[in-house]
């Protein structure tokens, strides 16, 4: 009998819920054949039967949350020596063989401990009782011989408190409208009624109330046709993570405009050449990664993240490029960026989109990252203020290229712009880096050839 367990998560993945199952109890498994599927925030991770067998038990119902090491299923080997032998999946059923109790050794003796005292119970005899009707002098403290009975010290008596009013005084020291000098001696006790005072119903006018207005416009609303679908496991995610990162950073964006002309110029020149040459086609995303690694050697601060009272500075480079799919919105990063070539880097987005479309994605695809970038521009997005990932504390946006009129040599051209957005955080990133790492952005993307120099 062997356990599937649930596998380790990558960095910042801490749970997951059973999306669903694809095979029932009794049915037959073969090796490298999907079992279920996981849904964290991050992605769909299938979980696949490593060697043929039968599924006998599921731990594990869809929708339940799952840890690293939770068993999500029972599988019995078709081989039944594979069953027997000893690893981190297998575990001891209720028919495996169990040594005789003679076997087993004797525990060694324990000394008795010491009896506990059972705790003595209070009786009205132990509470101090205090009329609260009565004025306590000033100084009186009371005390409890037994310590088990200081919680129940103060016990009201059964009547409802009195109400105590300052008596205003006309004497010759107290004048009208003052608190005598001896407040205790001018408290009035009132007779107090045996039934609370009742609250009385606001008068009613003869017509409808506020509160039954609305109720009457929540039934007719409630009454139209709606769809009710259950949040998945990364929506629920998502939602929590977006909580916590407006509670625990300080998120502020700094804006800027990049001139696209020379990237649109080098792409025609180039596009056909590199896409004969590389099998894909020359896209905007390379320059903008390119450019990222370099503003973050410029810049390192971008590059780090908060780990406990420490700053920890990443000296490589992983960049995560977030991609829409229709199971939304993940962030496959791009190990070791500053070391690619414009192919490698677009070899590698393609594989995203690929992906992205048949959601084959891997837990290790989404892993760590040191910066991230998002283009909100495919949709049309004009301008945005990005949401950090964190532990990253920097996100650059990318937008929708625009034709505006810029002055350019003193004069007016119609030139292809772009925002660009960089949302920071702001308890270690200062206003000033932030802007000139985004200026370092534009700088290297408006001199696009330096950077194919580089490559």
């Amino acid at each position: 009998m062997v356990v599937i367990k649930t596998p380790e998560f990558p960095e910042s993945v801490y749970e997951a819920s059973v999306g669903a199952w694809f095979k029932s109890e009794g049915d037959e498994l073969k090796a490298g054949e999907a079992i279920l599927e996981l849904h964290t925030d991050k992605a769909v991770q299938e979980i696949n039967a490593v060697e043929d067998g039968v599924l006998t038990t599921i731990l594990k119902q869809v929708d339940d949350v799952v840890m690293p090491g939770d068993a999500l299923c029972e599988v019995e080997l078709m081989d039944s020596e594979s069953s027997a032998a000893d690893g981190p999946d297998n575990v001891p059923t209720d028919s495996d063989e169990r040594p005789d109790d003679s076997e087993r050794p004797e525990p060694e003796p324990v000394d008795d401990p010491a009896p506990i005292e059972p705790e003595p119970t209070t009786s009205d005899s132990d509470v101090i009782k205090i009329d609260v009707a009565q004025p306590i002098p000033m100084g009186t403290v009371a005390t409890v011989s037994e310590p088990f009975a200081v919680a129940n010290v103060y016990e009201l008596e059964d009547s409802a408190p009195t109400k105590a009013e300052i008596r205003m005084d006309d004497s010759e020291e107290g004048q009208p409208g003052q608190i005598s000098d001896n407040p205790i001696e001018e408290i009035v006790e009132e007779p107090v009624p045996e039934e609370p005072a009742q609250i009385s119903e606001p008068v009613s006018t003869g017509g409808p109330t506020e509160d039954q207005d609305l109720s009457e416009a929540r039934e007719s609303v409630s009454e139209r046709p709606a769809e009710r679908v259950r949040l998945t496991r990364r929506q629920l995610t998502a939602a929590r993570r977006m909580v916590q990162v407006k509670q625990q950073t300080v998120m502020t964006t700094t804006f800027n405009e990049v001139d696209m002309q020379q990237i649109i110029d080098m792409r025609s020149r180039h596009g056909a050449r590199f896409l004969e040459q590389h099998g894909v086609k020359l896209g905007f995303m390379a320059f903008f990664i390119k450019a990222t690694c370099a503003a973050l050697k410029a810049y390192p601060v971008l590059n780090s993240e908060i780990d406990g009272d420490d700053l920890l500075t990443k000296q490589y480079y992983d960049i995560g490029v977030a991609v829409a799919s229709d199971r939304g919105l993940v962030v496959p990063v791009i190990r070791d960026a500053d070391t690619m070539s414009f192919s490698e880097i677009e070899v590698a987005i393609r594989g995203f989109a690929e992906k992205a479309r048949s959601g084959a994605w891997k837990l290790s695809d989404l892993a760590g990252g040191t910066f991230t970038i998002t283009n909100g521009g495919v949709f049309g997005s004009m301008l945005s203020t990005p949401i950090l990932n964190p532990p990253q504390v920097g996100i650059l946006g990318m937008h929708n290229i625009v034709e505006r009129p810029i002055a350019v040599d003193g004069e007016v051209a119609v030139r292809p712009m772009m925002y660009l957005a960089l949302t920071y955080d702001h308890r270690i990133v200062e206003g000033a880096q932030a802007v000139q790492f985004l200026k370092h952005i534009k700088d290297s993307l408006e001199s696009a050839d330096v950077l194919l120099l580089g490559t």
